[in-house]
């Protein structure tokens, strides 16, 4: 993965970040509690004068059960401040990822991956215009038998593929896609075409750690660009299910998967 580069390290970037957050919220939010708190205090000795508390004999633990009060409300209203800044700063920080994220989509290397997604889209609509039309007329069998021959030709070079359901149009189109997404991973005349498109799909598999690890929330990610996500995963599918079954090892693009089904898909 090339984006958003993880660390584990203390740095100093994390020290003078951890320092700032300690003066900006919770320094000024601990004085600000003991300013009320003892503005509270005054005003309740102004009113209540006689007040002692039931449980002090004398002055000094009158004196002492004030202290007390005043550095347990203290430390309340302290806590509260500084949950709720860290919500606002863990908020802030989902929307600066998002932000990242619908940068990288714009980007020009993923650009160029979603042109050549986009030609290979036209291109099945034109090449497979007789099949879609079956399936506007309703035969969906006949649509979903073409598409089984043509993904069991490719499983005799290609392991570990599954044949896609078929139910409409876009489910066609996208195992069109597929198929050809596989055969440009293995011709060398088409390896900047390639390129582009891994590049893209390790791009995808960022933007699910992203969402596993917690640090955007799915909803507002799904609400950004779900349908996307969805069309790349199916899109992108037969080619990971066979560098899967090829290596013999499930985890390429497992946060992908994880992002779009949670129920894993598994090699052949």
């Amino acid at each position: 993965m090339d984006y958003f580069p993880k660390s584990n390290r203390w740095d100093r970037n994390k020290l003078k970040k951890i320092f700032f957050i300690f003066l900006k919220y919770i320094l000024p939010g601990f004085i600000f509690s003991l300013i009320i708190v003892g503005v509270i205090m005054y005003l309740f000795n102004l009113l209540f004068p006689d007040f002692m508390p039931a449980c002090s004999p004398n002055a000094n633990d009158e004196i002492s059960a004030w202290l007390s009060f005043i550095s347990s409300s203290a430390a309340i209203v302290v806590a509260s401040v500084a949950w709720f800044k860290v919500g606002a700063i863990q908020k802030q920080n989902e929307g600066n990822f998002l932000l990242h994220i619908d940068e990288r989509w714009s980007s020009l290397e993923a650009i160029n991956a979603r042109i050549i997604i986009h030609n290979l889209y036209r291109g099945g609509y034109d090449e497979y215009h007789e099949q879609l039309e079956l399936i506007e007329n309703g035969k969906i069998e006949e649509a979903s038998a073409f598409i089984e021959t043509l993904y069991k030709e490719a499983q005799r070079k290609f392991k570990g593929i599954d044949i896609p359901p078929i139910s409409k149009k876009d489910d066609f189109i996208q195992a069109i896609i597929g198929l050809e997404i596989l055969k440009i991973s293995t011709n060398v005349t088409m390896t900047n075409n390639f390129i582009h498109l891994l590049n893209f799909l390790d791009f995808m598999e960022t933007v699910g750690y992203l969402k596993d690890k917690g640090h955007v929330d799915e909803k507002e990610l799904f609400a950004l660009c779900g349908e996307a996500l969805v069309f790349n995963f199916n899109i992108f599918k037969p080619y990971i299910c066979h560098k899967r079954e090829k290596h013999q090892n499930l985890k390429f693009y497992e946060n992908f998967e994880k992002l779009i089904n949670p129920s894993p898909i598994k090699s052949s």
